[in-house]
């Protein structure tokens, strides 16, 4: 059976904890401030009493980015047991869902999930992995019935005096680590090399973190504060909870025609306050999509939903799809019996289908291919949308 050496884990480390601390760096860069405000919690900060804005800008940052290391680093920790692994047992990067880690060990199969620590989830999440072993133990089976697989949800710290949680196993910490490599003290093994050059690292990453506390702090004054310079606490919790989210509108086709990328329009949308909608549409050009064939969406179409929703307002609530052909189709659902589907086939022609307050289909001419203005004249007569004041 083999083992692993010291120097093999300092190799793994160094190839790839600079790829850590480049996502940290690239996360940062990439960062917008309306980004952190709309994510956070602003009465949790008004609670602290902080007056200065260099203090609130630096909490909502800090704030951030301690969950997003964590997941970052989650993922480091990750790979490094899989390596481990596969020093040891031979192991392999599973492609079963919800299996992160596949060996074998004492003539039993084991899979494995890999959390960072013990607290990773709710009981939903929990269920959902019982499932997954469930489902992947049944595929194991299928080709040896007689193979004995044992589940297992792996934390790389933390600890758990009752492993056997009927169904799986979950080992924490040291159990973890050993039950990879065999090593009762490989746990305490790993530390050392992730000290190794983390001074420079980390002192290349705060002269760029205090760069994007001024720059944050600047554009929150701009934004936030009175022409005193004192926080505006009542306009940043309506811009991060209003049901109405406070818009820079409207906005001109000829600005909208200037955006060259469906990234572009995701930046007007995050700072219209629309997060969710805009990382919907960049999924749209990502994994789900392109695992189906589905064309990236439509740049033109992204216009005209970005015309469209800069001009008017509703009470409704909205979602995002794409269709086959990569047009955008926003859906508006209201409290009544009221709904409207638009299609925007480029910028300035829609498709129509709306339902009325007596849920009687709203009857538009030639509603398979409209302007946007006849669109919206009709939408805004039966009460589905009104006109923003400056729109």
């Amino acid at each position: 059976m083999n083992g692993i050496t010291d120097d093999q884990i300092v190799q793994y480390v160094e190839t790839h904890i600079d790829t850590f601390h480049s996502k940290r760096l690239g996360g940062l860069g990439q960062l917008k401030l309306r980004e952190l405000i709309i994510n956070k919690n602003p009465y949790l900060f008004r609670s602290k009493n902080l007056v200065r804005v260099a203090d609130l800008v630096k909490s909502l940052l800090d704030a951030h980015l301690s969950s997003q290391e964590e997941t970052m680093f989650g993922d480091f920790l990750e790979g490094l047991a899989i390596y481990v692994a596969e020093q040891v047992h031979s192991g392999l990067k599973s492609g079963i869902t919800g299996v992160d880690l596949e060996f074998v060990k004492n003539k039993a199969r084991y899979i494995i999930s890999i959390k960072s620590g013990p607290n990773w989830g709710n009981s939903s999440q929990v269920e959902k992995m019982r499932s997954d072993f469930r489902t992947a133990t049944r595929v194991i089976q299928q080709g040896n019935p007689s193979i004995k697989v044992i589940a297992v949800n792996g934390c790389c710290y933390g600890r758990d005096a009752n492993p056997n949680k009927g169904g799986y196993f979950k080992y924490c910490g040291q159990d973890f680590w050993e039950l990879i490599s065999n090593d009762r003290d490989l746990y305490t093994r790993i530390i050392e090399p992730l000290g190794q050059n983390a001074k420079q690292r980390n002192d290349y990453f705060m002269l760029n973190y205090a760069a994007a506390i001024n720059r944050f702090a600047l554009e929150f004054t701009q934004e936030f504060c009175d022409d005193a310079g004192t926080i505006d606490w009542d306009k940043l919790v309506r811009y991060s909870s209003a049901a109405t989210p406070l818009l820079s509108l409207p906005v001109s086709k000829r600005a909208v025609n200037k955006l060259s990328a469906i990234e572009n329009v995701c930046d007007v949308l995050r700072h219209w306050g629309w997060p969710n909608l805009s990382d919907r549409i960049v999924s749209f050009a990502t994994n789900a999509d392109i695992e189906n064939e589905h064309p990236s969406p439509n740049l033109d179409s992204l216009r005209g939903f970005l015309i469209f929703l800069g001009t008017l307002q509703s009470s409704g609530n909205v979602d995002v799809s794409m269709t086959m052909e990569g047009l955008i189709l926003a859906e508006w659902k209201f409290a009544d019996d009221r709904s409207s589907t638009v299609t925007f086939l480029d910028t300035d022609h829609v498709s129509v289908a709306a339902t009325t307050a007596d849920g009687s289909p709203l009857q538009i001419r030639n509603s398979q291919r409209v302007t946007r203005k006849t669109a919206i004249k009709r939408l805004i007569e039966q009460g589905l949308f009104t006109m923003l004041e400056n729109g």
